[in-house]
């Protein structure tokens, strides 16, 4: 009955080490989940900053300033008024006829090149200052 008794006190002691290290682990884990969120965040918060507008500018300037000037050519390309096409009637009257109708694009493409036109020389105005502030 002794040898009973020692084995079951065992198994008991085995038992409270063996919960022991099961809540050990429990905690280890649950830090590391802690801190995998805190990177996560800290990643995501990061990313975040280096994704706006204002970084991405100073990063490139360079590009940024070719894909101003690209757009700003491209809409004035849209703006430039096409020249009349004239059509001879058979009473030597000409009349001239306007290939594309004026309107809503042309105003919207109108205020996209003022916005980007704005845009870029805030932004080298900008660089200007800046430049000369170091100095």
């Amino acid at each position: 009955m002794p040898d009973n008794l020692n084995t079951e006190v065992e198994l008991q002691q085995k038992l409270r080490d063996i919960e022991s290290r099961k809540r050990e682990l429990e905690k280890i884990i649950s830090q590391r989940q802690d801190r995998i969120s805190q990177r996560m965040s800290d990643f995501k918060e990061e990313v975040g900053e280096r994704l706006t507008v204002t970084s991405v500018i100073k990063k490139n300037p360079a590009i940024v300033l070719g894909a101003a000037f690209g757009v700003g050519l491209l809409v004035a390309r849209v703006l430039r008024a096409p020249k009349p096409a004239t059509v001879q009637l058979p009473t030597g009257a000409k009349y001239a006829v306007s290939p594309k109708p004026a309107g809503v694009v042309n105003d919207l493409a109108g205020e996209l090149f003022g916005v980007v036109k704005s845009l870029a020389v805030s932004y080298a105005t900008r660089k200007v200052r800046d430049y000369f502030d170091k100095r």
